[in-house]
């Protein structure tokens, strides 16, 4: 009776249905309305409301909780819900509001979260005096800090995903940040992505990069797949949204950022052929550095030739732009010189290679010199020409040894008759007294 007695001088003092008790459900009050509602909430409800009649914009309504305490952590007040029929712990959670610094000039402060577990509310969130969001802890250090005792996890539910496959997670696990999946049932899904705070390493697909067989002090970025199945890969891929022609398409790069010059060490990049917006086709790019900045030294062109130290050329599977230096080189022939042995083969004579000769100053079939310097030497193809003549050269040299045994024999029953006939005139010859 006392309550209603001052609310009703208190309308009567402010005016015009300032305040007011609803009689048709006792316990609702209104400020600014004799019709406190609890519109949408359902239940047996019991409702303040405090509304403001003005229709212009910013016509706004406040409750506003008032301390005149300046102290710094002194508490201002809350907002907080109980059940005082509990035979126990009746406060179930509160948001209150904090003084975090001295307020008796200008005042600052944080805004608390806290709920109970049975025992009592404890503080699970705050917004403090700057903007930060702190979960879990009453000083977070940045934008958003998530804290727990034991491996702190944040989970993202996305409804429109099957079953077991709803919720994303980022956690901490030991040294290791990880992100993953759980289940329906709250149990650990599949790992995706780790990085692991000690080592610098990061793994995709799996939560232990490793260096393998690569000795020293590693930094490791590992993709995993982790199936077992024919063709079960992992790729490293590199986009770009640009399809003009010549236009990079990024890089794979090494860099020594100590250095106090140039920093780059190697790289190496994929720069478009032309423009592609229809089907890509492009370059494959390898640089190296010598004390300046990466050249670009070889180069894989669309249709696969190779250049190193100069442009990949149309007609060739290999450019070199320098001295090439090999321990075996091995050329495979279509075709070789053989019929040169063949008894069809048209040998041509001495006489006839020597007007060749005379007149061409090369031997016939061999490309001159103005022609190996304008269009280059086939290794091969020159190695057949030679054996070519080669085995020329054996067939003369043959039929000059059949001539040279014949002359020899012939030489020989020469020197048979000469001696018959030495002989016989000595026989005749009468000695002289």
């Amino acid at each position: 009776m006392k309550l209603f007695l001052t609310l009703s001088a208190f309308c009567c003092t402010v005016g015009y249905q300032t305040y007011a008790q609803d009689t048709s459900f006792p316990g609702n009050v209104g400020i600014g309305t004799t019709t406190p509602n609890a519109y949408t909430h359902g239940g047996t409800n019991r409702v303040l409301e405090i509304m403001n009649p003005g229709t212009l914009t910013n016509s706004q309504a406040h409750l506003i909780l008032s301390s005149g305490a300046t102290a710094n952590k002194g508490s201002v007040g809350s907002v907080s819900w109980v059940t005082p029929n509990s035979t126990g712990m009746k406060l179930m959670a509160f948001i209150g509001g904090h003084i975090s610094g001295d307020a008796s000039t200008n005042a600052q402060g944080d805004l608390v979260f806290a709920t109970s577990a049975g025992a009592g509310p404890l503080q699970r969130a705050v917004i403090t005096s700057n903007g930060y969001l702190g979960l879990g802890t009453d000083k977070p250090i940045r934008l958003f800090t998530l804290a727990a005792d034991n491996n702190p996890e944040l989970v993202f539910q996305n409804n429109g995903r099957l079953p077991d496959q709803r919720y994303y997670r980022i956690y901490t696990g030991g040294s290791k940040t990880l992100f993953g999946t759980l289940k329906d049932d709250g149990s650990s899904g599949n790992d995706q992505l780790s990085i692991d705070h000690l080592t610098g390493n990061v793994g995709i697909g799996k939560t232990d990069a490793q260096a393998y067989f690569h000795g020293g002090n590693n930094r490791v970025l590992e993709i995993h797949n982790p199936g077992t199945a024919q063709n079960s890969q992992s790729h490293l891929i590199l986009s770009t949204g640009a399809t003009a022609t010549a236009s990079s398409i990024g890089s794979v790069t090494w860099t020594a950022p100590n250095a106090s010059g140039g920093k780059g060490v190697a790289y190496i990049g994929a720069i478009m052929d032309k423009a592609a917006t229809t089907d890509a086709s492009g370059f494959l790019v390898f640089a190296t550095a010598d004390k300046g900045l990466p050249l670009e030294r070889m180069r894989i062109s669309p249709d696969g030739n190779i250049g190193i130290g100069a442009q990949p050329q149309q007609d060739y599977k290999l450019t070199v732009g320098g001295a090439l230096g090999v321990r075996k080189v091995k050329v495979t022939q279509e075709t070789w010189a053989d019929m040169v042995f063949d008894p069809a083969y048209q040998l041509p004579s001495l006489k006839e290679i020597a007007a060749h000769i005379e007149q061409n100053k090369h031997l016939p079939g061999i490309p001159s010199a103005a022609e190996v310097t304008t269009q280059g030497l086939d290794l091969g193809e020159m190695q057949r020409l030679q054996m070519q003549k080669i085995e020329e050269l054996t067939l003369y040299i043959i039929e000059l040894n059949k001539k040279l045994e014949s002359q020899q024999e012939q030489i020989t029953r020469q020197a048979a008759v000469i001696n018959a006939l030495k002989n016989k005139d000595s026989k005749t010859t009468v000695p002289t007294e």
